[in-house]
């Protein structure tokens, strides 16, 4: 009998809702290119009839995993960026989130919304599954029609290995329980048979790969790119210079447990030492806090992650000692687009603020100490936090968003706004020239 092992609910709350800029950003973006009647100019005003409430929704389906970060941690009016994978092909154990967006609906006395979904999943041998409870939208939200809502609950499926390869179809029956209006719609998601290997394309970058990868996830890439990287005078550094690649991949594991088989096989496989020293430090990191999986491993494999321990880096932690735990955490951030790298980042320069300056007072030291005090190296720690938020707040649209919401902040402290106009200045909604646009 077919079961209901499929679904997986997310619950968040709903913190944010975006005002009529940024629902004609998000629409435009993400909505207006498979549903016109979104697509709306936010300088305009819309004519009257055209709010009336007829009620019109969306479904995003997603694999970038940030979603809700980048819905509720980026300000309204800042354009999030939200990525569908509408021609993606998901794999045996890959989750898929389907996103419920919905607009033109109707509002009580009290201006609130009331709105649910059914759900039902077609599957490629026939069978057709009901989602057990409806998808709440809104519950009395108190709200305005130009105001585009999130769904207070995420649907997520994840097919098994067992489940049949083709396509699935997503039935999505709204109602709006102000007005009683109903609407319809459905997205088809394919489902592979998880290849074991998957050619890189030719002429890849692996920079560009890495530093754009949060904006359309490509997770069944990410073994042939280390692979790639493996013949490049990269694999001969150290640990510590190797800090984005080991956070980057480590975050993609933690996103996708079905690619870690394939990494250990690899890791097995291989006779490259080059890419065995890569596969080892990624795989040590990422399986550090899991010793389950590693008993399950040989014992030449179980040897070789403990050696890669002891030469690895430490995980971020709130006082770093070294820029290879900066870069740990612009690796999990690149790989997923998720707001907490960038807190911490933000965390780590408020807590070393105190130090700014000790650097340059110790280079003008007659006399200089045998040690260099730890306020020096905290001094130079800062500087690189201070120098990456900066330098990657002119180039993604998304970091500079997130550290904007955070300056933006009721809660931010005098500190806190100290560095944050550090790096991107006083308060301003401007997008910094050159950043991308998305």
């Amino acid at each position: 009998m077919y079961d209901d092992r499929m679904f997986i609910f997310t619950l968040f709350e709903q913190k944010r809702t975006p005002s009529h800029a940024l629902a004609a950003c998000i629409l435009l973006m993400v909505i207006g290119a498979t549903n016109p009647s979104f697509a709306e100019n936010p300088g305009q005003e819309r004519p009257r009839d055209e709010l009336r409430p007829v009620l019109d929704f969306m479904v995003l389906p997603s694999i970038q995993y940030a979603h809700t970060d980048i819905w509720r941690h980026t300000p309204t009016g800042a354009h999030p960026v939200l990525s569908a994978a509408n021609d993606v092909e998901i794999v045996p154990g890959q989750r898929l989130d389907l996103l419920v967006f919905a607009s033109r609906y109707g509002t009580n006395a009290e201006g609130q919304a009331s709105i649910t979904c059914d759900v039902s999943i077609h599957r490629p041998d026939g069978k057709i599954q009901p989602l057990p409870d409806p998808v709440v939208v809104a519950d009395h939200a108190k709200t305005s029609a130009p105001v585009i809502l999130l769904s207070q609950r995420i649907v997520s499926f994840t097919p098994e290995p067992d489940d049949p390869a083709g396509p699935y179809r997503f039935e999505f029956l709204a109602h709006d329980l102000v007005t009683g209006v109903a609407a319809t719609r459905s997205v088809i998601v394919r489902v592979g048979d998880s290849p074991e290997s998957i050619e890189l394309p030719k002429g890849s970058d692996p920079a560009a790969f890495m530093t754009g990868y949060y904006q359309r996830p490509q997770p069944q890439l990410a073994l042939p790119m280390l692979t790639a990287l493996a013949r490049s005078p990269l694999a001969q550094e150290k640990a510590d210079a190797l800090g984005a690649l080991i956070g980057f991949h480590a975050q993609i594991l933690a996103d996708n447990p079905w690619l870690l088989s394939r990494f250990c096989n690899r890791f097995t496989a291989t006779a490259d030492r080059d890419e065995r020293h890569l596969l080892a430090l990624v795989l040590a990191y990422a399986t550090r806090d899991n010793p389950a999986f590693r008993e399950g491993l040989t014992s030449t494999v179980q040897r070789r992650l403990v050696d890669a321990d002891a030469e690895n880096l430490r995980p971020p932690t709130p006082e770093p000692t070294s820029g290879g735990q900066l870069d740990i955490l612009w690796g999990q951030f690149f790989a997923s687009g998720r707001f907490e790298p960038i807190a911490s980042l933000v965390n780590i320069t408020e807590r070393y603020l105190p130090y700014l300056g000790k650097m340059e007072a110790f280079r003008h030291l007659d006399s200089k100490p045998k040690v260099v005090p730890p306020e020096v190296y905290k001094d130079a720690i800062l500087g690189s936090a201070i120098w990456s938020l900066r330098s990657n707040a002119s180039r993604h649209k998304l970091v500079h968003d997130y550290l904007l919401g955070l300056q933006e902040s009721n809660t931010a402290s005098p500190a806190r706004r100290r560095v944050l106009s550090l790096i991107i200045g006083e308060k301003t909604r401007q997008l910094p020239a050159g950043a991308a646009s998305h």
